[in-house]
């Protein structure tokens, strides 16, 4: 194969691979990646001159003598410049961001030197000997050239085996393939004095690694086009092992649910859709990955907290904005968090820890405009690891597990009439944990089912015990979460123990929020339907809050509903508000519990609203077991 053709081959290959990643960049919508453009741009570089020259040489392209020597000379000084620019390129996936730029410089100063060295020798004709063609028939160029692009293989070679040794096995083996590849191009150009193996093979090197780049991308989300998360793990692994400072976005669309309920599945996507490709364009140094169904991350290097700033209120504007699909004006809220890295994420194990908190942090700071994850985020994280420890000791040895009891009150009688039961955990180090705590602890690590069967027992065994003795209470109600309806299995566990502790059914009711039912009804009317047909009552929890709706309330079997403490606190604002609430549910045959009483003021106004039956701090708090039972008799003696 002579010259002429090994470079036409050539050019056809940076032509496809040139056109292939214009259509990429196309079809995906989003900015594509950009690591290896400049190779082909320098590669192209190196293909002109290189046609150039061969022409020269043949004659066909008719240049003065001294034109035919800086022709002939840019041509060999493309070799190393070609070698450098590769080698740099790989080294720089390489090594740390400081290490890098030490082996980079003293590469590139050797090839200006050398660049320099060899351009003032076209007048000298020492290094090069050029016959009347502008070939090269003698000198100490062409093996100084080739020891250059020799020296420049060699050390990419030993930075591939080092990082090998250093605990990155996984590293790619191109990053060896090809010096290993261009030094052997290199001393056989030296030894048949024609580079044919060398222009070709570049030009399957740069496809390989165009072809490694697409199978980057390959790890897309199909739906957004963005990286998913195997790829942000690769992209993860790669920030943190080499070091790089790093400001990492994260974003949560608030309550993504409602949109899909309310516009359908088809529009929420197309929200994604769209959210995705503006994400893309807010930072021009940022990638953007799809973490989970409706979060994203994006990661750029460090930002100060001023454009930090300017980033979020521009996300958040554009979303309060909003986007029409379908004729339809869609606009959400989101939540923000910002990690940086290192400083506060030093390995994937701190990382992820650190997104996963954010994320679960969000959900209870509602509408904060941005969660930086910092020191107290880090203390307030490993008080949440903590009180994790204390639950699994607690589930271990259940009488840690402390049930305390609220009374709820008929404002007709003034007597007691029934109960709320509230879990403690009586830890030893911590102390007494509140259910604030522990509940989402428990949620989130699988073992909420266990806490509310220890819980369920011991409210039937205080019934089973003193129920009989104390007619007037109805009832204890427990909170019960959507879970502990989520099979037959775990009912039939729960129904375990009220046969086992001898217990009426109709002595229990079993409370529930609306949110923990949204959308999962369907899936829990069963089990529900089998509690309910033996006795069991069920009472919506906070009614009232931004979750309620009427649909609930009509389609959802509720014996009791109880107004959130948030609704009677601003009775005297809300006062028709209060009064509305009542008197619908009084129609649709639902026994109302006031939550949250804690003045006379507010009682009066609950009385006001015909609501019978009253829970708060103006009656009792939650009490021990031994506590609640002296009021019982107390009550029960007058």
């Amino acid at each position: 194969m002579n010259l002429i053709s090994t470079e036409i081959i050539a050019c056809v290959i940076v032509l496809a691979i040139a056109i292939d990643r214009r259509y990429l960049t196309r079809i995906n919508a989003v900015v594509p990646d950009t690591s290896y453009v400049h190779l082909l741009f320098g590669y192209s570089i190196y293909l002109v001159l290189s046609i150039i020259s061969h022409e020269v040489m043949a004659g066909v392209i008719p240049v003065s003598v001294t034109t035919g020597q800086v022709i002939s000379l840019l041509h060999i000084l493309s070799f190393p410049a070609l070698l450098l620019q590769w080698t740099c390129q790989l080294d720089r996936d390489l090594l740390k961001p400081k290490t890098f730029r030490v082996l980079s410089t003293i590469k590139v100063a050797t090839f200006l030197l050398f660049t320099v060295v060899s351009t003032l020798d076209l007048i000298a004709g020492r290094l090069y000997v050029f016959n009347h063609h502008a070939a090269v028939t003698g000198g100490y160029g062409m093996p100084l050239m080739i020891a250059f692009g020799s020296v420049y293989c060699i050390s990419t070679f030993t930075v591939f085996i080092a990082v090998r040794k250093l605990g990155r096995p996984n590293v790619s083996i191109v990053y060896a393939v090809v010096p290993i590849f261009m030094l052997v191009a290199l001393l056989l150009f030296q030894i048949i004095k024609e580079h044919n193996l060398f222009t070709i093979g570049a030009s399957f090197m740069l496809l390989l690694i165009h072809l490694l780049t697409q199978h980057k991308r390959m790890a897309l989300d199909d739906l957004t086009r963005v990286v998913n998360q195997n790829g942000f793990l690769i992209h993860t692994d790669t920030i943190l092992d080499k070091g790089i400072d790093s400001t990492l976005v994260v974003v949560d669309i608030e309550n993504f649910r409602f949109i899909t309920q309310q516009y359908g599945n088809t529009a929420a996507n197309t929200i994604l859709q769209q959210l995705a490709q503006f994400l893309a364009t807010t930072s021009t140094d940022s990638e953007l990955f799809r973490i989970g169904g409706n979060r994203f991350a994006l990661s750029m290097a460090r930002i100060s907290h001023n454009e930090v700033v300017r980033l979020v209120r521009a996300i958040e504007k554009r979303c309060a904005s909003g986007w029409i699909v379908d004729a339809a004006l869609i606009s959400f809220y989101v939540n923000i968090g910002i990690i940086e890295i290192p400083f506060q994420a030093h390995s994937k194990e701190e990382l992820f820890d650190a997104i996963d908190f954010l994320f679960s942090e969000m959900k209870v700071r509602r509408r904060q405009s941005v969660l930086f994850y910092n020191q107290r985020l880090t203390k307030l994280r490993q008080r949440q690891s903590d009180v994790l420890t204390a639950l699994r000791k607690a589930i271990a040895k259940p009488e840690r597990i402390q049930a305390y009891y609220q009374p709820i009150y008929s404002s007709l009688s003034g007597r007691l009439v029934s109960a709320e039961a509230l879990m403690r955990i009586e830890d030893p180090e911590l102390g007494m944990i509140m259910p604030g705590e522990f509940i989402p602890a428990a949620e989130k690590s699988g073992l909420i089912q266990r806490v509310t069967e220890i819980m369920l027992e011991k409210v039937c065994l205080f019934i089973s015990h003193h129920g009989e003795q104390n007619p007037m209470l109805a009832h204890i109600s427990v909170n019960m979460g959507a879970e502990d309806f989520s099979t037959p299995e775990v009912a039939d566990r729960l129904l375990t123990i009220i046969t086992r502790c001898q217990v009426d059914p109709k002595r229990l009711c079993f409370e529930m929020t609306e949110s923990e039912l949204f959308s999962s009804f369907s899936r829990v009317k069963a089990v529900w339907e089998r509690f309910s047909s033996l006795g069991v009552q069920f009472a919506l929890d906070d009614f009232g809050t931004g979750y309620s709706n009427l649909e609930t309330l009509v389609n959802v079997p509720f014996d009791i509903v109880k107004i959130d403490r948030k609704v009677v606190s601003n009775s005297k604002n809300n006062f028709e508000l209060i009064n509305m609430i009542a008197v619908m549910l009084d129609r649709l045959g639902k026994q109302v519990v006031a939550e949250g009483v804690e003045t006379v003021e507010q009682l009066r106004f609950v009385e006001a609203a015909g609501i019978q039956l009253v829970q708060g701090f103006y009656f009792s708090r939650p009490v021990p077991e031994s506590q609640f039972l002296d009021m019982l008799t107390f009550d029960s003696s007058r």
